[in-house]
């Protein structure tokens, strides 16, 4: 199956548009240099977070329309699955975009981070990641079982595990978040 001219030509427009001078950074860059300014390209830790993100995004309304599938077919789906319907949206998407873009745009603290180049310990990241991802999935797992299984001990105890570790995720976040925020230290006329 052959592609058109028509395809290809609005693919090389988009990535023109999308893309300096139509040019791709090369591989293993962090920055590039393009008609005189500098680019930068999203760090690993943040893209990590952001494609789980998208991915729980697809999950999210793969899951919803599952729902609506049942509702169509005058089905009941158990309760819980609209409880787990959000957490997918909530935590998985919505938490995980918003880590991913602070942690790429975010101001660097190159003075506290000088190792990193103002960023962030990876390990501290690598954590938060393990923690809020491992716990949502122990959650989306446990939950229902817990609520549809009749309170077995071993789904008690994966909850609480997911209780606590996606508020310890939020926490190292946090920690990570607040050295990244700062007063400039050289503030432009009129900035406070």
């Amino acid at each position: 199956m052959g592609v058109s001219v028509g395809s290809r030509a609005a693919v090389a427009t988009l990535v023109a548009f999308c893309t300096p001078d139509g040019d791709r950074p090369a591989a293993g860059t962090y920055r590039q240099k393009a008609q005189g300014r500098t680019l930068a390209q999203m760090p690993h830790e943040a893209r990590l977070f952001v494609k789980t993100g998208l991915v729980y995004l697809g999950l999210t309304f793969l899951f919803g329309s599952t729902l609506l599938l049942f509702e169509a077919f005058g089905r009941s789906a158990p309760y819980i699955f609209g409880i787990e319907h959000a957490h997918f949206g909530d935590v998985g998407w919505l938490v995980n975009i918003v880590i991913g873009i602070a942690l790429w745009l975010l101001p660097l603290n190159r003075e506290r981070f000088p190792h990193t180049q103002g960023r962030y310990p990876s390990s501290a990241v690598y954590a938060c990641f393990a923690l809020l991802n491992g716990g949502l999935a122990l959650r989306l797992l446990a939950e229902p079982w817990y609520q549809l299984g009749g309170h077995p001990p071993l789904a008690a105890t994966l909850l609480a595990i997911s209780a606590i570790a996606q508020p310890a995720a939020i926490a190292i976040f946090v920690g990570i978040a607040w050295q990244r925020v700062r007063a400039p230290s050289h503030p432009a006329p009129g900035v406070r």
